[in-house]
């Protein structure tokens, strides 16, 4: 399936995990978990981008996508698949446009409410989000 966000677009891992060909999990190895990461820390659902081991899908990563799983209404499985993907890959492509930034919430996870959730704290971890994004690729 064709990923449209500039984030994920053009990344095979992803765009197979979107296609459930097959989704992605623990304890999955791949350069494509940086990225999903460094998306999950944008928006408030993972807590450092310095979680488990470079590359690795470890249990922080997956608490990460519960919670984004969570603030979406999706099944909180911790496996990103079609519709975790794909909610994902709609939110980036959302917050692409000039000036418009929309942050899914994350429910009750084990962080707690996202704190932090003013524009000018968004517009922060957008730009720090950017910063990690050139380091990464």
């Amino acid at each position: 399936m064709k990923l449209k966000s500039l984030m994920f677009r053009g990344d095979k891992r992803l765009e197979l995990a979107a296609s459930n060909s097959p989704p992605m999990r623990m304890p999955e190895r791949h350069s494509s978990v940086e990225t999903l990461k460094l998306s999950l820390w944008t928006y408030g659902h993972l807590r450092a981008m310095t979680v488990d081991t470079v590359g690795v899908y470890g249990p922080q990563t997956k608490e990460g996508v519960k919670s984004f799983q969570r603030s979406m209404g999706l099944k909180d499985d911790g496996v990103v698949g079609h519709y975790t993907m794909t909610k994902l890959d709609e939110v980036e492509y959302l917050n692409e446009g000039p000036g418009l930034i929309i942050v899914p919430t994350p429910g009750i996870g084990p962080w707690g409410p996202y704190v932090g959730n003013s524009t000018a704290d968004r517009e922060t971890r957008r730009l720090q989000a950017k910063q990690l994004r050139s380091r990464v690729a």
